[in-house]
């Protein structure tokens, strides 16, 4: 069997041009995932099918069982993601979370496209009946979802592959400081984005690797926020990696 078969630890570049490394999760963890979300899912039904039952008046009951339908099994793992740090209940019980294939956070476009794919990645699929009513709700098999994943290097389902992302160990090492002991911590004027934070901590950590020029250019693009080019502007951005150490 191949290395990469059995070490599902990537590289991937961000758009700022830094390699990050993510582990991908492969099938079992994601599918105990999913189970974890299902029961929960269920539980959701099942305590809205009882408030509906009481609230059984001039349909009032079914349409808030249509709605709890609807958004347990379709905006469930959309809000989770996007809100919750890429994650579902399910996924964050198993250390994993959900990004782009950048390894930036994944956002609504993405998060929508891969869970809509999973009517596809859920062929063959089978159903039972829930409720007094009798509701036809799908129970995935999730046949070519699972072989896909065991198949692709990336761990790659067809939802995966349409949306652009991928199903990650989240990182919990806490990263080691990699700016010198002399740097003056300096704060922004703007708050910053988590993926900007990011990609500042993995630039600081990679940059010994780089020549000073390449250093150079990718700080220069942080002028908007430094206020500065060239050498000055590479060492205000030392001093802004800096401050988001010392708030780590």
């Amino acid at each position: 069997m191949s290395a990469t078969r059995i070490d599902t630890l990537r590289k991937f570049e961000t758009p700022e041009g830094v390699l990050l490394d993510l582990r991908v999760a492969g099938a079992a963890p994601r599918a105990l995932a999913w189970l974890i979300d299902f029961l929960i899912r269920i539980a959701a039904l099942m305590l809205v099918g009882i408030v509906a039952g009481i609230l059984s008046i001039s349909g009032i009951g079914e349409a808030i069982q249509a709605i709890a339908v609807f958004v347990v099994f379709w905006l469930y793992h959309v809000l989770c993601e996007v809100l919750w740090n890429g994650g579902t209940p399910g996924k964050h019980s198993m250390g994993l979370r959900v990004v782009h294939t950048d390894g930036t956070p994944v956002g609504w476009s993405a998060s929508v496209a891969r869970n809509l794919l999973r009517v596809a990645d859920q062929m063959p699929s089978m159903a039972i009946l829930f409720s007094a009513k009798f509701w036809m709700l799908p129970v995935p098999t999730y046949g070519l979802g699972l072989v896909m994943i065991m198949l692709d290097a990336r761990g790659q389902r067809l939802g995966d592959r349409v949306g652009g992302t991928l199903v990650v160990y989240h990182e919990r090492k806490p990263r080691p400081r990699v700016t010198q002991s002399g740097v003056e911590p300096w704060s922004p004027p703007i708050p910053l984005l988590a993926t900007e934070r990011r990609a500042l901590l993995d630039f600081a950590e990679r940059r010994p690797t780089w020549t000073i020029e390449r250093q150079i250019e990718l700080t220069d693009q942080l002028e908007p926020i430094t206020g500065f080019t060239g050498k000055r502007g590479l060492d205000r951005a030392l001093s802004l990696v800096a401050h988001l150490e010392d708030q780590r």
